[in-house]
């Protein structure tokens, strides 16, 4: 998985964004619904420190959805802080 940018497959990419972006997307949007009921819950997402600074060569198919990850965290803190 790990490749520099210019070999990189969409292949890759596309899966690398499915498996660690998507998906915690997906969870998010389906677990929301019953929190607003209850106007309480927590959602935890396990992201990577790659996410906020990539530390070795070949990562940008990694790194690109862990950035994403913790950019929709932040932005789900403010929309969903009226929840608590």
């Amino acid at each position: 998985m790990f490749s520099d940018v210019a070999n990189t497959s969409v292949d890759v990419w596309n899966n690398s964004i499915a498996c660690n972006l998507t998906t915690a997307f997906l969870l998010t949007r389906a677990v929301l619904p019953g929190m607003q009921n209850r106007r309480y819950g927590r959602i935890v997402h396990i992201s990577s420190t790659t996410g906020t600074r990539v530390s070795n060569l070949g990562e940008a198919a990694y790194a690109a959805p862990k950035a994403g990850l913790v950019g929709m965290n932040m932005s789900l803190a403010l929309e969903a802080a009226h929840m608590c």
